[in-house]
């Protein structure tokens, strides 16, 4: 009997600390080691580890440092998604990787009018507030801006707009 061929299944290459420098190319300019293998839509290495699908970074991280903590992400000081190179990498929490990228500068102002679903202008914040405070009811302010109740309760307890600071809110009502 013909053995069929089995080309398709040939053994995937497993990934350790000896035959990592297999896995990247150098860039040297950055010194990053950018990922040569499978990338997910946003430039992250993906690769089988450990019965499962696991980010690049990840894996690196845990072959050089040893396991750490499930709940921590791996974040880059080089800010290149396919970079592996370990000593741009560190481990953190998920609302410390956010401070990191507010500090550098790469998160996108979706706040306030810019977020692309508001109904609300600083100006109308402003005068909610302003009504409120001359004694406007929550549910008068909601019908007369066309938004719900809690709209208008997260803009005073400071859930929403709160980067439409006071300071403003007296500027606006000294120039008029």
């Amino acid at each position: 009997m013909k053995e069929k061929y089995n080309y398709m299944r040939r053994r995937r290459q497993e990934i350790n600390k000896e035959n990592l420098h297999e896995f990247y190319s150098l860039e040297e300019e950055t010194g990053c080691w950018l990922w040569n293998r499978a990338r997910n839509q946003r430039g992250y290495g993906l690769k089988k580890f450990k019965e499962k699908i696991t980010a690049a970074p990840r894996i690196v991280y845990e072959l050089v440092n040893g396991p750490f903590a499930r709940h921590l992400v791996i974040c880059h000081k080089c800010d290149n998604p396919p970079c592996i190179n370990p000593g741009h990498l560190f481990a953190g929490t998920q609302k410390e990787n956010c401070q990191d990228a507010v500090a550098k500068g790469r998160t996108a102002h979706n706040t306030g009018p810019n977020s692309g679903t508001a109904k609300l202008t600083r100006r109308n914040v402003l005068e909610i507030r302003s009504m409120w405070a001359a004694g406007y009811s929550v549910i008068s302010l909601a019908k007369r801006y066309d938004v719900a109740v809690s709209t208008i309760w997260s803009i005073f307890k400071g859930k929403t707009w709160r980067h439409v600071q006071l300071n403003e809110q007296i500027a606006s009502s000294v120039s008029e």
